[in-house]
């Protein structure tokens, strides 16, 4: 029986008699709600249509700005861009800390590291951004950021060391401090 459906079929087959005693004390505990539900659901039932409609339909005359319209492509380009970044309401200074406890930056599309960001967005890393600064170039992938006395929002360039030689070298920094008496 590897096959779900086969599982299933012979479940039901197994348990239809609970199945078929179950629906029916269902129906019973219920009848009188489903009554009342199937009576207010007719369509003959000129009440229930009215609070249908009324609760479905706009008011009558009432024609809102924008139905059927499609906006130009620029037009779109437009409204994105006047509501990126700091022109947005809900701009917070372009800081925010990620699940991680790195805090992350929104850096402009001008900057002069933003080869450092990821593919679709525009948010770097604050340390990498700091110690790149620092370098006076952007930094590779390769080469990683190591906070010396390991609190990840405290991006001090004298709290900040560069490891190139890749992520080994990274983990045993922190396995040593780690493991050390």
């Amino acid at each position: 029986m590897s096959n779900r459906k086969e599982y299933m079929k012979q479940w039901r087959k197994d348990n239809s008699k609970h199945i078929e005693e179950y629906q029916e004390q269902w129906k019973k505990n219920n009848s009188e709600h489903v009554k009342e539900y199937q009576q207010k659901r007719n369509k003959d039932n000129a009440e229930w249509r009215k609070e249908y409609d009324r609760q479905r339909r706009p008011k009558k005359g009432y024609n809102p700005w924008n139905r059927g319209k499609h906006l130009p492509e620029k037009h779109k380009e437009k409204i994105g861009i006047s509501n990126r970044g700091n022109k947005n309401w809900n701009w917070k200074g372009g800081k925010s800390k990620n699940i991680d406890g790195y805090i992350t930056i929104c850096i402009p599309f001008d900057s002069p590291f933003i080869s450092m960001t990821g593919k679709h967005s525009h948010h770097i890393l604050e340390h990498r951004l700091v110690m790149a600064e620092h370098l006076g170039r952007c930094l590779e992938s390769c080469e990683f950021v190591h906070h010396i006395n390991e609190i990840r929002d405290d991006n001090r360039i004298e709290n900040l060391k560069l490891i190139d030689e890749g992520k080994n070298i990274h983990a045993k920094l922190h396995w040593k401090k780690n493991h050390t008496n």
